[in-house]
C-alpha cells in the first residue's frame, strides 16, 4: 500500500538512474514536485502525465533532465487540468522538448502562476501576441534563457529588465 498523504517530493542530484516509478502518481496529496536528476532517464510514466494525476499539485520544478523524454505537448495535458493552482512551473534543461513554442493561453489558463522559468528547452518562435496584454506584476519570475524566442518583447517586460535585451539563440529575458 502507498501512502498517499506525501505532500512534497524531492529528487535532487544523486545516483538515481532509470525511470519514475508509475505508482507515484497515487500520491494524491502531493503538491510541490522538484525532480533535479540529470541521470533520469526513458519517459515520464502515463500514469503520471494523466490528467488526474497529483490534482493537488501547485509548483513543479524540472531541472537537469537532459535524457528525459517528455513532450510539452505531454505536459500541457497534465498542467491544463490544473488551472488555477499551478502558481510555479519551473522546466530547465529538460530534454526532448525541441521544436515547441510558446502557447497563446499559458499564462491565462494558470491565473495564479507568478514563477514561470522555462530555460534551455529548446522553445522557438514568437512570444505570444497575447501576453503584451498582461499587467507588469503578472510574474514575480519569468525566465525564458536559452532558447530560440524571437520577435518583440511585450512592453510590460521594459521596466522589469536588468539588462539589454536581444533575441535569438542562447538569448533570454531575465527580470529584476
Amino acid at each position: 500500500m502507498w501512502n498517499t498523504s506525501i505532500e512534497t517530493f524531492n529528487l535532487l542530484g544523486g545516483g538515481y538512474t532509470g525511470g519514475l516509478p508509475a505508482q507515484y502518481a497515487g500520491w494524491t496529496s502531493l503538491k510541490s514536485l522538484r525532480l533535479e536528476a540529470p541521470a533520469l532517464s526513458g519517459p515520464m510514466p502515463a500514469e503520471w502525465l494523466a490528467p488526474s494525476a497529483f490534482p493537488l499539485i501547485y509548483e513543479v520544478a524540472l531541472i537537469n533532465m537532459p535524457s528525459a523524454a517528455v513532450t510539452w505537448a505531454q505536459l500541457r495535458g497534465w498542467l491544463d487540468p490544473k488551472g488555477n493552482s499551478l502558481m510555479t512551473l519551473n522546466l530547465i534543461n529538460v530534454g526532448n522538448m525541441t521544436g515547441t513554442g510558446l502557447d497563446a493561453a499559458l499564462p491565462s489558463k494558470y491565473l495564479n502562476l507568478k514563477s514561470l522559468v522555462l530555460a534551455n528547452v529548446s522553445l522557438g518562435g514568437p512570444i505570444p501576441s497575447t501576453w503584451a496584454s498582461f499587467p507588469a506584476n503578472r510574474f514575480t519570475n519569468l525566465d525564458l534563457s536559452g532558447n530560440d524566442l524571437q520577435g518583440p518583447l511585450p512592453t510590460w517586460l521594459g521596466g522589469l529588465m536588468k539588462s539589454p535585451v536581444t533575441t535569438g539563440p542562447s538569448q533570454g529575458w531575465v527580470l529584476d
